[in-house]
């Protein structure tokens, strides 16, 4: 049998078999790439590692151009400084703390290398500079302590002296804080990311090249082509450059078999939409759907196109869906396919019931059924979204409430869209659950209807409460499945019942499924909350020894591997710095134990080391040290008290198997090791996972003995009552209690945790305090921001491509008052917010000044008092201030700090050794008393007073912040900015519903009367408009009403007088008219009736000219017939080809404001009829009202084509027909109306048999009637 294949499939078939030849080509081709690859290898390693090495030498090159360029234009400016003179020094601090120069640490020397000027820390010590002289005019990489710098050196000559200046540029950090908030990517991380390669840099100008033929290793230059370092990166790799390009050629595969797969799809789309059947059209379209996601999930599409923070599954795994939303991206790309799905669904969903009015019978025990099958799959899906919901929090490890950002980061604002589109497919899905529940339910009437709907809404708040009892863990609370299910039906009224429009109830759609998922994110937010709680109590309680010996036993193997360590050693170098680097890179740092790394040489000097508090006295170090250990060893052993156990782990350090001294590790493991967890909160430990939901900081810990309360974190102390009800808590079968305290008047809950311990019975709770409401509005609405934001540029984006026929809508009336309304309102909003903001952040800061400021006077007094008359030492004098006043502070001496009571943090690099510059300005050469300063510190805002003393004879500048020492402000700036933003956004919403409804109240009636009045301009005379509320613009209705009730009254008085005068008129024409043939005819008759009886002879030839005479006056008075006749007759209709379906829409519209669903349904946009537009436009009018008056609640319009003509129906759900007159509704003056005249139908009857179509009452009953209206359709 021939197959008869079209022209259109032969085309997708071509294009398939194309594909399947790039396919079969690729597979050809892969080896042969595979083969010259291998073949030219040796010329494509050279040229990739010299992309590799001039990439990075390109870095530098950019870098060193910046700083020769900031120092061309410093020394113009510095020359203008005249000599470095103490009166002029102050104009060179000026000018390096311009804020231009605030990326890059600059110095002065003066020719004997003593700093005259600063603007950071300085990178060089004075001894430094004599070695590097040579380097003048050149960059070369320096190195303090934590920091390693590329700098540059040059001269200037001021006056008769010459200066050293120093420029230097950050470029690599060697330690790395578990703080989000410290995201400084080094210039080694940068080039690796960007070059796909892991390089390692020696920033020396003695540094060997590596050997290791895996690497290439070559030296780094500086602008005069000198070697200031070695740059090794690793080699390209044949066999991953193969691997590489074998992926390509996979990848390309995968892509074409998608490719032939959307033909296919393109393909088959016409044959699936071939079938009426709707069902099977969408669940066709949702297989495909289905099969082409998981093909793309299984091709690793798009996963491999895309490569950055979106893509990556630390932010964001789930098993949900076997695994398709593994990250955010892959969550998008599904949630994507199943919006298509919903779309589709709610697409052919709604074509169902525009098809389907529900006006036939239904069985009840059927609809019933089916009624509760659809509730059931309604509340499993809202159980679906709160377990998506909930995988959204728990799988992730972004937390969306923590931090405050109103635009977040790429995958928080993804993960964010991600949750509105769950949501909206979520809301989609359960509106047309219900509407498919209401469809199986008949009603007349939208008050029936309104009633049926609180009936099913009743029916689906006890189901729902049923249906979470039956389940062991329901999703949500019941009072999120009330509001969701309130929610959903009130959304299903406004389609229903109001008749909104597509455009506006997608946006309804949008921010309903928005609120509704941003409830359980909030609710699952609270509830990780919850879980971090009970995770940080077991966190507490499950240290053990072993843990600790074991971290002990890391931290010592990584310094034994450590290259920078071994290096420092060889060169006889202070290793605070390396031992802090080392801690924080550790296990110990990382879980928060007390601990520290110590350095010592091969004759058990001290030579570094850094700490966390007290550990292990040094002269129990040396005492082990004493035993020369040539291997690890770590020995364990309990303090003087018995409460803590002490782990020393020591290793010797060797080079080339020659020792040459030894790092100590101690560790304290301890039952109450919370408490030593005092560590500065630049050092804060990011805790992991679900403990990372809150912030440590922010808890309350509290540790129970035998009874007895012995130990508390969190700066709080309970009461006995507190004690006691903490004491008596009712503990499950697994040891644990929930329970809500009042501590400090402020409500929190509580996790109890008992642990039954050999010597004694151990209670920790821990406590976390409650948000208030504007916390939790702050929550709730920055989430909801970001929503907005999506949502508005949707509809923006949606008008740009629409723009035609959304214009009209932003050009309304009623949007423009929104928009006044709003900005109106919110410009004072605005105002007041960042005018309390501004003025509430100078108030805290001035707070925080002078507590600081208190602080220092303190310590000034402290110092004066034990300083004059004393012998004590004055570092003892310090120590002892800084114990007695519990205050942190530092002692400048001139430049240079002389104590700190954080010493180590200045011993290693972490704090600066030298004066701040502007301090150093005002308190040192203008001999000012004070100075405030703010800084930033790993990104931490830091505050600092500076006061100047006398200590004696000398000079000092005492320093106080808040880094180390606690000032607590009424309201901080992030709870300052949570209370605006949540209080204000309220403001906001709250501002633009009140807009939006009077906006609508003002707008609405004159929307009506543009309405009404284009209505009456199509000869709608019985159009009437309804207002309410009295005013204005009631008696402006009123005056309408009235003026269009006189205009109709006017014109059927008219009409009468009219056909009065006309019929007046006519009979005068008529009776002239006829007179004239009457009277020949008459005098003729008068003449035959003579000669008759005079028997005239002539009587035959008059009887003959008599009866011409009256024939010929007969057809005379006919031709007079016939005139009136035609003078009588309609106007002629005016026929031409026009777009039925326009026509049909334009009468429509003219009901729009009409407190009634009308629904136009057409098959296609453009149905060409010969017909007079007018004339169709009235008689549709007429059709519509007549329904109307009929009382119909659903109007139902429906236009199509058969065999040469135009099919319209007109279906209704009134009060019908009455039998006995259906066959009467079209003749003239028939009408059942007491204010009727009975002529619409009667002319729509004749304008239709004017064009050859014909008009009947198709169907009527007392549920409704469909009136049937054919038209011929155009050639």
């Amino acid at each position: 049998m021939a197959v008869n294949i079209s022209k259109r499939n032969k085309k997708y078939l071509r294009l398939i078999a194309l594909i399947l030849f790039l396919i079969f080509l690729s597979g050809i081709i892969a080896p042969i790439l595979s083969e010259r690859e291998k073949n030219d290898w040796s010329d494509t390693l050279v040229d990739k590692i010299d992309f590799v090495a001039n990439s990075i030498n390109r870095a530098f090159e950019i870098k060193t151009d910046h700083l020769i360029s900031a120092g061309r234009g410093l020394k113009t400016e510095l020359r203008a400084g005249s000599v470095p003179e103490s009166s002029n020094k102050s104009l060179f601090f000026k000018l390096l703390n311009d804020r231009k120069y605030t990326e890059l640490s600059i110095q002065l020397y003066d020719k004997t290398n003593k700093l005259l000027a600063w603007n950071s820390e300085p990178v060089l010590k004075n001894d430094e500079l004599y070695k590097l002289e040579r380097y003048t005019g050149q960059s070369f990489f320096s190195s303090r302590k934590l920091i390693t710098y590329l700098s540059f050196l040059d001269t200037l000559k001021t006056g008769e002296d010459y200066l050293f200046m120093i420029i230097s540029l950050p470029v690599d950090k060697h330690y790395s804080l578990s703080q989000k908030n410290t995201e400084y990517e080094t210039l080694t991380d940068s080039l690796s990311n960007v070059l796909s390669t892991r390089i390692d840099f020696k920033y020396s100008a003695s540094a060997p090249v590596s050997r290791d033929g895996r690497k290439y290793s070559f030296s780094v230059l500086n602008n005069f082509m000198n070697k200031i370092g070695v740059a090794t990166f690793d080699k390209p790799s044949l066999d991953n450059e193969l691997d590489g390009i074998q992926k390509e050629i996979i990848l390309v595969q995968y892509s074409l078999v998608l490719l032939i797969i959307i033909i296919a799809g393109i393909w088959l789309r016409g044959y699936i939409f071939g079938y009426k059947r709707k069902l099977f059209r969408f669940i066709s379209i949702s297989l495909f759907l289905i099969v082409f996601r998981i093909l793309l999930f299984e091709f690793d599409i798009p996963t491999s196109f895309i490569d950055g923070s979106i893509n990556d599954p630390a932010h964001f795994s789930s098993v949900f869906a076997f695994g398709m939303v593994r990250s955010p991206l892959e969550f998008f790309v599904t949630i994507i396919f199943l919006l298509i799905v919903v779309l589709s669904g709610y697409y052919f969903a709604v074509k169902y019931f525009e098809e389907n009015n529900g006006t036939e019978k239904k069985n009840f025990l059927r609809s019933t059924f089916i009624a509760i099958v659809l509730a059931f799959l309604y509340l499993l899906s809202l159980r679906g979204l709160g377990a998506a919901i909930r995988s959204v929090i728990f799988d992730s490890t972004i937390r969306y409430f923590k931090e405050f950002a109103l635009i977040p980061s790429p995958p928080i604002f993804l993960m964010i869209f991600n949750i509105l589109i769950l949501g909206f497919c979520s809301v989609l899905f359960s509106i047309i659950l219900l509407r498919f529940i209401l469809f199986q339910f008949r009603w007349k009437g939208n008050r029936t209807g309104v009633k049926y709907l609180l009936l099913i809404f009743l029916f689906f708040q006890i189901s729902g409460w049923l249906f979470d009892l039956i389940q062991r863990e329901p999703q949500g609370t019941p009072l999120i499945r009330i509001i969701y299910i309130s929610i959903t039906f009130l959304l299903v009224y406004l389609i229903i019942f109001q008749d909104k429009k597509t455009g506006i109830i997608f946006v309804y759609y949008a921010f309903a499924a928005s609120i509704v998922s941003l409830i359980l994110l909030t609710y699952y937010n609270s509830r990780i909350e919850r879980e971090s709680l009970k995770t940080t109590a077991h966190e507490l309680t499950r240290m053990n020894e072993d843990l600790v010996r074991f971290m002990v036993f890391q931290t010592l193997v990584q310094i034994q591997q450590n290259e920078r360590t071994l290096n420092s050693f060889s060169q006889s170098n202070n290793l605070s710095s390396d031992a802090f680097i080392l801690w924080t890179g550790s296990l110990l740092y990382r879980q928060g134990i007390p601990s520290a790394i110590n350095f010592f040489d091969r004759s058990n000097n001290f030579i570094g080391g850094y700490q966390t508090g007290k550990i292990v006295p040094f002269h129990s170090i040396r005492s082990r040290l004493q035993e020369m250990p040539d291997s690890l060893k770590i020995i364990k052993e309990a303090d003087l008290y018995g409460d803590r156990i002490n782990f020393t782990g020591i290793i010797p350090v060797k080079r080339d198997d020659v020792s040459i001294g030894y790092a100590v590790v101690s560790a304290i493991y301890s039952d109450n090791y919370f408490s030593y967890d005092d560590l500065p909160k630049i050092l804060d430990r990011q805790r992991a996972e679900i403990s990372n939901a809150v912030n440590f900081s922010k808890l309350k810990i509290f540790d129970f003995q035998n009874g007895e309360l012995i130990r508390s974190y969190g700066g709080v102390t309970l009461s006995t009552a507190e004690q006691k009800e903490i004491m008596n808590a009712q503990f499950s079968s697994y040891s644990e209690s929930w329970m809500n305290l009042g501590i400090k008047n402020e409500n929190h809950l509580v996790y109890l945790f008992k642990v039954k311990l050999p010597s004694k019975e151990k209670i920790i709770a821990v406590a976390l305090e409650e948000k208030n409401f504007s916390w939790n509005l702050s929550d709730f609405f920055k989430v909801l921001f970001v929503h907005t934001l999506i949502i508005t540029s949707l509809i923006i984006l949606f008008a740009a491509v629409r723009f035609k026929k959304t214009k009209i809508v932003f050009t309304s009336y009623r949007t423009r008052l929104i928009g006044a309304f709003l900005f109106i309102s919110l410009i004072p909003l605005i105002i007041i917010a960042l005018y309390f903001r501004d003025i509430t952040e100078k108030k805290n800061t001035q707070l925080i000044e002078k507590r600081l400021t208190e602080m220092s006077e303190q310590v000034k007094f402290y110092l004066n008092l034990y300083s004059s008359g004393n012998t004590l030492d004055e570092l003892f004098v310090y120590e002892k201030a800084a114990r007695d006043l519990n205050i942190n502070y530092s002692v400048f001496s001139g430049k240079d700090l002389i104590y700190s009571s954080q010493e180590i943090y200045n011993e290693v690099g972490l704090l600066h050794s030298t004066l701040n510059s502007m301090a150093y300005l005002n308190c040192i050469l203008l001999k000012n008393r004070t100075i405030s300063s703010s800084e930033e510190f790993e990104s931490i805002p830091v505050h600092s007073v500076y006061l100047s003393a006398e200590n004696g004879n000398r000079h000092i500048v005492i320093k106080v912040d808040d880094l180390f020492n606690k000032v607590t402000v009424p309201l901080s700036d992030l709870e300052l900015d949570i209370f605006l933003f949540g209080v204000f956004s309220l403001a906001f919403l709250l501002l633009f519903i009140l807009s939006t409804v009077l906006a609508d109240q003002i707008s609405s009636p004159i929307r009506k009367l543009t309405m009404a009045t284009k209505s009456v301009g199509s000869g709608d005379l019985n159009v009437e408009v309804s207002y309410k509320t009295s005013g204005e613009i009631k008696d402006l209705v009123d005056g309408f009403n009235r003026m269009v009730k006189k205009i109709n009254h006017s014109q059927i008085e008219i009409a009468r007088m009219e056909r009065e005068s006309a019929w007046k008129e006519m009979a005068k024409q008529v009776a002239h008219e006829i007179k004239n043939p009457l009277t020949p005819m008459k005098l003729n008759v008068q003449q035959l009736i003579t000669a008759y009886r005079d028997k005239s002879p002539k009587f035959d030839s008059i009887f003959e000219k008599v009866t011409e005479t009256i024939v010929s006056q007969i057809e005379t008075l006919k031709n007079i017939a016939n005139e009136f006749s035609n003078f009588a007759r309609m106007p002629r209709l005016n026929i031409e080809k026009l777009n039925a379906v326009e026509v049909v829409r334009e009468s429509v519209n003219l009901f729009a404001e009409e407190n009634r669903e009308i629904k136009f349904i057409c098959e296609n946009e453009i149905i060409t009829v010969n017909a007079d537009r007018d004339h169709l436009s009235r008689t549709m009018i007429n059709l519509i009202r007549n329904s109307i008056q009929a009382m119909s609640g659903l109007i139902v319009i429906t236009i199509n084509t058969g065999e040469g003509f135009c099919a319209i129906r007109v279906s209704d759900d009134g009060h019908g027909i009455e039998p006995e007159n259906i066959s009467r509704v079209f003749d003239e003056n028939f009408t059942t109306k007491k204010s009727g005249m009975g002529v619409g139908l009667n002319l729509a009857k004749k304008f239709v048999d004017g064009v050859g179509g014909s008009i009947a009452i198709e169907k009527s009953t007392p549920d409704g009637t469909i009136i049937l209206l054919t038209l011929p359709l155009a050639e």
